[in-house]
């Protein structure tokens, strides 16, 4: 657990010999500089492939109406400053993230989720979900979003991405252990030229280019869940995802990469995430103008590499009616939009 955070970097100085360097690269990547008080990203899009396809359109493409994340602690632009007294009286709440309405596909419009991050290791988040179709309100485990509702997807709709690898690794900090892997000098999406994103012509779509590629010094961090005995006492299975390595930027502690290993300890998946830094999204913007450069996902690629399916993750949609999209630490969202009684009224 860390101790006595307020705002900022939590660990500005690091040392590669360290013992517990692992530690604190994850949580110099959690309290990132990207977003510390809010954002609400728009029309967001997935777009999934299977293997030996011909066409170059998706096999299923999901749209997101909002993305939503609302912290409690660590702001830094946003009032209130640098702790939302709501942390006091929420039984420690850290943030909120919400994903609603889907807009696509048609059997899929109104879908929603809602997951609240506590600070306490002992307190698992709090998870709603909404289906539009048969308009019920559901409490789900946290620990089922970490694989187990990719499998869901993938069968379903072709998509490869659970929600534990949204932005590169979103599960709770304290469900894992970490182990430092090396500091290595690799390439990475940091600066990147298109907002939106471009699918690349050469691969039918599968994947985004071309891109600005630059060396970047990066933490090679290997996560692993606990002990099947510490995971048993939140009613969880083992989970598919049994390994993530992760590589993390040591500048803006995004992470650029993650490969992803199956039970029986083979390389299963990669992500390689694309990055932005700007003082907008797009040259012509009107309201999403930041007080400074700051960094933004634009895209994830989500390959298997055993049985070909693909996912891409667009941040924004390159066919969003809203260009702007990205609205980072504006006050663009409040803790009510986060409500699940609000979602399922929202979602419609």
């Amino acid at each position: 657990m860390l101790k006595n955070y307020v705002a900022g970097q939590p660990f500005p100085l690091l040392d590669p010999n360290d013992p517990e360097v692992a530690r604190k690269v994850i949580w110099n990547f959690s309290f990132r500089p990207g977003f510390t008080d809010d954002f609400d990203l728009r029309d967001v899009e997935t777009d999934s492939y299977v293997v030996g396809q011909t066409s170059s359109e998706p096999v299923d493409r999901i749209r997101i109406g909002h993305l939503a994340f609302y912290s409690n602690m660590g702001r830094t632009e946003v009032n209130p400053l640098p702790t939302d007294p709501d942390f006091l009286v929420s039984n420690g709440i850290r943030y909120r993230f919400a994903a609603y309405p889907f807009l696509e596909p048609t059997e899929m419009r109104g879908y929603g989720i809602v997951r609240l991050r506590y600070w306490s290791t002992n307190l698992p988040d709090n998870v709603w979900d909404y289906s539009g179709y048969g308009r019920h309100k559901h409490r789900l485990k946290d620990t089922i979003l970490s694989d187990a509702a990719a499998r869901q997807t993938r069968h379903t709709y072709g998509s490869t991405i659970d929600p534990d690898s949204w932005f590169g690794f979103g599960a709770k900090t304290g469900y894992y252990d970490y182990k430092f892997l090396g500091l290595r000098p690799m390439l990475a999406c940091l600066n990147a030229a298109n907002v939106p994103a471009k699918p690349c012509p050469f691969d039918g779509g599968r994947t985004i280019c071309p891109e600005n590629w630059e060396m970047r010094n990066l933490y090679v961090i290997d996560a692993t869940p606990k002990p099947m005995t510490w995971l048993q006492r939140l009613g969880s299975d083992p989970p598919v995802i049994s390994r993530r390595v992760l590589y993390i930027d040591s500048e803006t502690w995004n992470i650029t990469a993650s490969d992803q290993y199956n039970p029986a300890g083979e390389l299963w998946k990669t992500l390689a995430l694309f990055y932005a830094y700007r003082d907008r999204p797009i040259a012509d913007a009107k309201v999403a103008i930041f007080p400074f450069r700051r960094s933004f996902q634009t895209a994830m690629v989500d390959e298997d590499l055993q049985d070909g399916y693909s996912t891409v993750a667009y941040t924004p949609s390159p066919r969003g009616p809203d260009r702007e999209s990205w609205y980072i630490n504006m006050g663009a969202v409040t803790r009510e939009f986060f409500n699940p009684d609000r979602m399922a009224n929202n979602s419609h």
